[in-house]
C-alpha cells in the first residue's frame, strides 16, 4: 500500500487518538480497507464502511501497527509553542529520519533513548546527551517485547557480541514511535544516532 499520506502511530498514541474519536487505519484509505474506531468503551475493527457501534472488538494489546490519515491533522491541532513532551518526526523517502525534535525534548533531557520505526523496515535509535554507545562489536541485534520492572509492554534491544554480558537497552512503549506488532517480526535496518552528531551520521547499519 502507499503510505505517503499516512502517519504511523505508536501504540500509546493510537489508543489516545481512538479514544479521542479518530478513525484510524491499518491499510490504505479505501472504501473496503480496515478501519478502527472507539465506541462505548471498546475498540472496534471493521473491514468496510461501518455504522457507529459495528465491528469486531479488539483488545488494546492486540492492535496492529495502525496509521492516521493525514487529513485528520490540521495546523489548528499544533500549539504555537510545542510542549517539551511532544516529539516531532519526519522521514526521508528511504525511511531514514530527515528531522526530529527528540534532542530538545524532556525525554532526551531526562536521559531516555527513543526508537523510531518506519513502515519500510527502517529503525532509528536516538541516544540522549549523556549516553555513550559501545556494543562490543555486535554480531546480531535482537528486539523482544515484555514486562520490565513490573511495567508491561516494554522493549529490550540486545546487541549480541558473543559475550555473556552484551549491551542491553530497555524501552518503555512511550519511548517508541510506530510501535509494531511483534508477531509480524522486527526485521530491517537499524541506524543509531548520537546527541553529538544528531542526524548527520550514524553508528550502525545492519
Amino acid at each position: 500500500m502507499n503510505l505517503s499520506n499516512f502517519t504511523p502511530l505508536s501504540h500509546e498514541d493510537a489508543i489516545k487518538a481512538l479514544k479521542a474519536g479518530e478513525i484510524l487505519y491499518s491499510e490504505s484509505k479505501k472504501y473496503a480497507d480496515t478501519t478502527y474506531h472507539y465506541y462505548k468503551g471498546n475498540i472496534l475493527k471493521h473491514d468496510s464502511y461501518f455504522e457507529l457501534g459495528e465491528g469486531e472488538v479488539i483488545k488494546e494489546d492486540e492492535l496492529p501497527q495502525i496509521y492516521r490519515f493525514n487529513e485528520h491533522v490540521s495546523t489548528d491541532d499544533i500549539p504555537d509553542e510545542i510542549d517539551e513532551n511532544y516529539i516531532t518526526i519526519s522521514f526521508n523517502d528511504d525511511g531514514t529520519l530527515s528531522a526530529t525534535s527528540y534532542w530538545e525534548s524532556k525525554l532526551c533531557k531526562e536521559g531516555y533513548h527513543y526508537l523510531v520505526h518506519h513502515h519500510s523496515g527502517v529503525y532509528s535509535l536516538l541516544l540522549p546527551d549523556d549516553k555513550e554507545f559501545d556494543d562490543g562489536v555486535a554480531l546480531s541485534i535482537y528486539i523482544t517485547r515484555g514486562a520490565y520492572k513490573g511495567i508491561e509492554d516494554c522493549l529490550e534491544i540486545v546487541f549480541d557480541n558473543g559475550s555473556n554480558n552484551p549491551l542491553r537497552i530497555f524501552l518503555h512503549h512511550s519511548q517508541v514511535f510506530g510501535f509494531k506488532n511483534m508477531e509480524l517480526g522486527w526485521k530491517g535496518q537499524l541506524y543509531i544516532y548520537s546527541a553529538y552528531s544528531k542526524l548527520d551520521s550514524f553508528y550502525y547499519f545492519i
